[in-house]
């Protein structure tokens, strides 16, 4: 928010007397945030290492060539990036 200081003369002030508020999101969302993705993040790779599928999520998916695997993993990490977005306080 712009928030212009009063002038005794009534003319509009510039931007050298205007001040701006800035406003800081609160630690406990970004915080909470980080804490959210962390945690599923962890989860993810104990799931993957208890079901031992990390040799195949090497071959199969992530060095793969081809231009299905990419785009899907193209898609997944563009929604996943889209998530964290709508997660952080603006």
């Amino acid at each position: 928010m712009l928030q212009a200081s009063s002038s005794a003369s009534g003319r509009i002030p510039d931007a050298s007397t205007a001040t701006v508020s800035t406003r800081r999101p609160s630690c406990l969302a970004t915080n909470g945030s980080l804490a959210v993705v962390v945690v599923l993040g962890m989860a993810l790779l104990a799931a993957v290492t208890y079901a031992g599928k990390w040799t195949y999520l090497w071959r199969e998916w992530l060095t793969s060539v081809g231009h299905k695997r990419i785009g899907v993993m193209y898609v997944l990490l563009s929604l996943v990036m889209l998530l964290r977005g709508f997660a952080t306080p603006s």
